[in-house]
Order: structure tokens, then C-alpha cells, then sequence
């Protein structure tokens, strides 16, 4: 029978089966929210884990994406700016990234509620839709990777 402890990264993968996430992007505009999931589903890959959703959609635009906290600290989910205000940083913009840097807990509520809102409605109202990946990024990457798919079946063995 195999130990508690070799269970746990399986545990620890399958807890966030139905959540949602959010992406957030920092750059010149502030810290941008350029996508929030479906409710997602957890597979396990061996030694690392994948979140998928459905439907797949693409992010929005960074430069027409609800603003999450920018240096003014001015945000269109003022919710988020109460979370920060205790946290040991010179700006908003950092104070906000130390605040959610690798995060793994939802947010409270109301404060959920109140990104997923924003978020539809620019979605819906007015945002621009990213017609690449790239296009979710405040600059032009190094490089951009011309076949995802072909990526994820390197990186995930082909298994779906």
C-alpha cells in the first residue's frame, strides 16, 4: 500500500479540480488580467501536473485587459487593493506581486466574485481578444514557439 506521503503531490494536484483561475501580467500598463478560466480539471503527468478547461478561449489583450493594480494604485477590482495594503513593498505594483507571487489559495469571496465580474464584462464589453499568445505579453517575447501543440506533446509525452 503506498505511504501518505507519495500521495500527497496527487492531493495536492487534484484539490484545485473545479476552481478557476487567473492570470495576471505585470508591465508597463500596471499588473493586467488577461484571462480567467472555466472551471478547471487536474491531470497528472507522472511528475508534474496540468490544468485544463473548457471551453478553451484566448486571453485578452494586455493592453485592453482590466487593470488589477498599477502604480497609481488605481485598479478596476478595487477589492484586491484592501489584500495589499499590509504588505512591506515600496509600490502597489510590487506590494500586489509579493502579495500573489505563486499563490495557491482562493481568494476570498467577495473578492473572487468581484475579479470574475470584471473580468466578464470587459471580456464582453470591450477588451480586445489576443490573436496569439504573445499578444496577453505588455512586450514581444524573445522568442515565440510556432507550434504549442507539437511543445505540449514533447513536454507531455503525447499522452492526452
Amino acid at each position: 500500500m503506498p505511504s501518505e506521503k507519495s500521495d500527497e503531490p496527487e492531493k495536492k494536484l487534484t484539490e484545485h479540480n473545479g476552481a478557476r483561475f487567473a492570470f495576471a501580467q505585470n508591465g508597463h500598463l500596471g499588473v493586467r488580467l488577461v484571462h480567467v478560466t472555466p472551471p478547471v480539471r487536474m491531470r497528472h503527468h507522472g511528475t508534474f501536473g496540468e490544468a485544463t478547461w473548457k471551453p478553451a478561449a484566448m486571453p485578452l489583450r494586455y493592453d485592453s485587459a482590466p487593470t488589477l493594480i498599477n502604480n497609481f494604485c488605481a485598479s478596476d477590482v478595487p477589492a484586491l487593493i484592501g489584500m495589499i495594503k499590509d504588505v512591506r513593498r515600496k509600490s502597489p505594483v510590487a506590494q500586489f506581486t509579493s502579495r500573489f507571487r505563486s499563490r495557491r489559495q482562493p481568494l476570498p469571496g467577495p473578492v473572487g466574485q468581484e475579479v470574475v465580474k470584471v473580468y466578464d464584462r470587459f471580456r464582453t464589453d470591450s477588451a480586445a481578444v489576443a490573436k496569439g499568445y504573445e499578444d496577453a505579453l505588455p512586450y514581444p517575447p524573445p522568442r515565440i514557439d510556432k507550434n504549442r501543440r507539437a511543445t505540449w506533446h514533447r513536454l507531455c509525452g503525447g499522452g492526452i
